[in-house]
Order: structure tokens, then C-alpha cells, then sequence
């Protein structure tokens, strides 16, 4: 008996140390920390208070959100700098992966110095999810110009655009509280154990990034998903406030062809109907596609993917935040003078 005991003290000793070792580890390679809910309903969960943030998983970066949660550079009360244009976004916007100066967010405040921009992108809040959330959001941030959000798919599923617009839509959950909690907060390795053999049991599932390609959207050719791609982007525009506008840009999956052409898996026909369905809404629509085709003839570059993932894969770099923040930019001027003019 005593020997089975310092046995098992020295595998409880040997068990502790090593998550201590790679706790630390895991705080300079990927610490994601853990979300909490967001009692405001602008978005399902946000970031505790300053929270650090790192990975060298996919992209490299180190910083710490803002006091609200969210990924933006400047933290002025709202009352003394208000907000001009509201982002909202997935993980996309959210901009994890890079340095907080290089996200659309902090960019379009550089490209648009007379106009405060706030992002509150926030992973695994698709298009669905924020276009539910929109009209709460509008009212804890009150943007007084503009409302972009960010698609990366435009073929979209209907019954997701019937429960959006039938108030049925389900929440995101957050454990932000009890014994997992903790241990997950003050235990960084028991989250990417936890996360690593989740992955490595169901191999063909997806995550991150990936997840935002996994939707499986109905054909354009079902029954009524014109008349409910309609309704939906006129209640997405309905949220937003009066003298407000809405922008949405998207910004297709991308790959390089055997022949090393650039190619996308935009369904063309989905395409053309979203943009007339923004148009008829008064949407301000975006497509990214032709952007990013010329981002790659000119620099050989994807807008998607790091030096430590496939080419191609994953989220936006800091090629394809600029060229959107750009994009973005662009069509705001020429909506507020008139006229074009190209952000430098």
C-alpha cells in the first residue's frame, strides 16, 4: 500500500509538472483563452477584458483585446469618440491570426481618418448570426455612417434564412462559468488537449476557418430561395438605423489550379443573385473576387493563408485584410463624394 501510494504521488507529481510545462508552451503557441457570453446581444460571446491572445498555429501574433472584447487598437469611450462605421464579422474579422494593426479594422481607421471605425468581429458569428444580432448591435455601438459586414459565402442555406427571419435562429453558448471554466483559464494545456484529440477522433471534421466553408447551403434552383435570400437581406437592411447605410462585401475561397491559375469556387449564378438582392435592398455590395485575382497576378499571392499553413487555407492574411480595408474604403468614399477615389 505504501508503495502504491508515492507510485501515485509520483505520477500526480509527473502529471502536473508536465501540464505546467506545456501550459507554458501553449501561452506562447496558441493560447485562445475562453470566451464569455455578452449580456448586450450585439454578438453571442466576446473576449474577456484585456485578454491575451497568441498563436503561432495559424499566423503569428501576440496582443490583447480591447476593454469590451474585441480586436481593435483604439479603446476611446464611445461618448467621446463615437463610432462611424460598425464591423461585424466571423473569426474573418476577428483577425486573430495577425498583428492588431494589419486587421480591416484598424486599416479602414487609417484609410478613413475622419471616421472612427469598430470592430466587433467575433469567430463563428457567420452572416446568419450577425445579421440577427445587427439591430442590437446598432444600438449599444449607434454607428452613425455605416454598418459593414463581411460574407465569405453567397450561396446561403435557407431554412438558416427562415429561422433568422422567424426570430428562431439558436444562440451560440458560452461556459463562461463553473469547474471547466477555471481549469480551462488558469490551465492553458487542457484546452488544447482537449481541442487536439477532439480533432484527432473525427479527422474529416472541420474548425476554425475551415468551419466558415463548412455550410451546406441549398441550391439556388429550391423552391423559394430567391423570395427568401430577398427577405432576409431586406430585414438584414431593415436592422440597421434610418440616414445609416449597410455594406456587405464577400470574399471567395480561393486556390491555385494545377496550371497555377487563380481560381475560386463561387457558384457565378449565386453570385449575380445575391448582388441583385443587395441592390434591391439598398445594400452596398462588394466582391472581393476580382481584387484578389489581381493580389495574386501581381504578387503571387492568396488573400487566404500563413507560412505555417497550406497555401491558400484558413483565414485572411494581412494581404487580404488591406486589399478588403482598401476595397471597403473605396466604396465609402465614393458613397459620401461622389466620385472615385482609391485608398492609399
Amino acid at each position: 500500500m505504501k508503495k502504491f501510494i508515492l507510485r501515485a504521488g509520483r505520477l500526480c507529481l509527473s502529471v502536473l509538472i508536465s501540464l505546467a510545462l506545456v501550459s507554458v508552451f501553449c501561452l506562447v503557441f496558441n493560447y485562445t483563452g475562453c470566451h464569455i457570453s455578452n449580456p448586450s446581444g450585439s454578438t453571442d460571446y466576446k473576449w474577456e477584458s484585456r485578454q491575451f491572445f497568441s498563436t503561432m498555429k495559424e499566423g503569428l501574433s501576440w496582443f490583447r483585446f480591447d476593454k469590451n472584447g474585441f480586436n481593435n487598437t483604439d479603446d476611446a469611450p464611445f461618448e467621446e469618440k463615437p463610432v462611424d462605421i460598425l464591423l461585424m464579422g466571423s473569426s474573418h474579422m476577428e483577425g486573430v491570426n495577425l498583428p492588431k494593426d494589419k486587421n480591416v479594422g484598424h486599416l479602414l481607421n487609417e484609410y478613413l481618418p475622419g471616421m472612427r471605425t469598430y470592430n466587433i468581429g467575433v469567430s463563428s458569428h457567420g452572416i446568419y448570426t450577425n445579421v440577427r444580432n445587427m439591430k442590437t448591435a446598432c444600438a449599444e455601438f449607434s454607428p452613425r455612417a455605416y454598418v459593414v459586414l463581411e460574407a465569405n459565402f453567397v450561396t446561403l442555406n435557407a431554412e438558416k434564412m427562415k429561422q433568422v427571419i422567424s426570430g428562431d435562429y439558436p444562440d451560440i453558448e458560452s461556459h463562461d462559468s463553473g469547474l471547466m471554466y477555471r481549469i480551462q483559464k488558469t490551465v492553458p494545456a487542457v484546452k488544447s488537449l482537449y481541442k487536439s484529440l477532439t480533432e484527432w477522433k473525427d479527422v474529416s471534421s472541420v474548425s476554425g476557418a475551415e468551419a466558415d466553408f463548412a455550410d451546406k447551403p441549398s441550391a439556388t434552383s429550391a423552391p423559394d430561395y430567391e423570395k427568401t435570400l430577398n427577405a432576409f437581406l431586406a430585414l438584414a437592411a431593415s436592422q440597421v438605423p434610418e440616414g445609416r447605410k449597410l455594406i456587405i462585401f464577400f470574399h471567395p475561397e480561393t486556390y491555385i489550379n494545377g496550371h497555377g491559375g487563380f481560381e475560386t469556387r463561387t457558384d457565378e449564378k449565386d453570385l449575380a443573385l445575391f448582388e441583385e438582392c443587395c441592390r434591391e435592398n439598398g445594400i452596398i455590395f462588394i466582391d472581393e473576387t476580382q481584387a484578389f485575382k489581381e493580389l495574386y497576378l501581381e504578387k503571387n499571392i492568396l488573400a487566404h493563408g500563413f507560412v505555417n499553413t497550406a497555401v491558400g487555407y484558413g483565414h485572411l492574411n494581412e494581404e487580404g485584410h488591406r486589399v478588403i480595408a482598401q476595397s471597403v474604403a473605396r466604396a465609402i468614399k465614393n458613397d459620401t463624394e461622389g466620385n472615385a477615389c482609391d485608398a492609399e
